[in-house]
């Protein structure tokens, strides 16, 4: 059985059936199922598995751009530092802007760690020894202080 499906799939697919078994005459029955088996063929194969895989493909696009609209979403409308929305910041305090801008700017961070990491720990101030050790340990609790300051919370 399974080597007549691999040699229907294999004729069907390279040929087509009228080439694999040969053309019957025009008034025999054998010639209307064989007519039968070569549309279905056709309609299963090319056109539904395809549309399958074509499906398929058209929804991992369409997952990854609602997954990339949701991390853009979150970038415009969270502080990377402190995760608070935007909407707590535009009613609470100065701006979303001012917080990202001057209270929590990312950039000030990366160079402030890149900056720990470069000096050696003998020069280390005493805030700079509690950041290095707190960064070493993982601990993001220092992070949050003055978000809660702006917010008033």
């Amino acid at each position: 059985m399974s080597q007549c499906f691999l040699s229907v799939i294999h004729g069907g697919l390279l040929n087509g059936f009228y080439n694999f078994l040969g053309a019957p005459g025009f008034d025999d029955v054998f010639k209307v199922g064989k007519l039968f088996i070569d549309v279905s063929f056709f309609i299963i194969i090319s056109t539904i598995m395809l549309n399958i895989v074509f499906g398929i493909i058209v929804d991992a696009f369409s997952a990854l751009r609602d997954a990339k609209f949701h991390i853009d979403n979150d970038m415009k409308n969270s502080c990377f530092i402190c995760s608070h929305s935007a909407y707590d910041f535009e009613h609470q305090a100065k701006g979303f802007m001012h917080h990202t801008k001057k209270e929590h700017y990312q950039w000030a961070y990366v160079f402030f760690f890149l900056n720990l990491d470069a000096m050696r720990k003998s020069e280390f101030s005493g805030l700079e020894l509690f950041v290095y050790q707190q960064v070493s340990r993982h601990a993001n609790c220092l992070l949050l202080l003055h978000a809660r300051r702006s917010l008033h919370l």
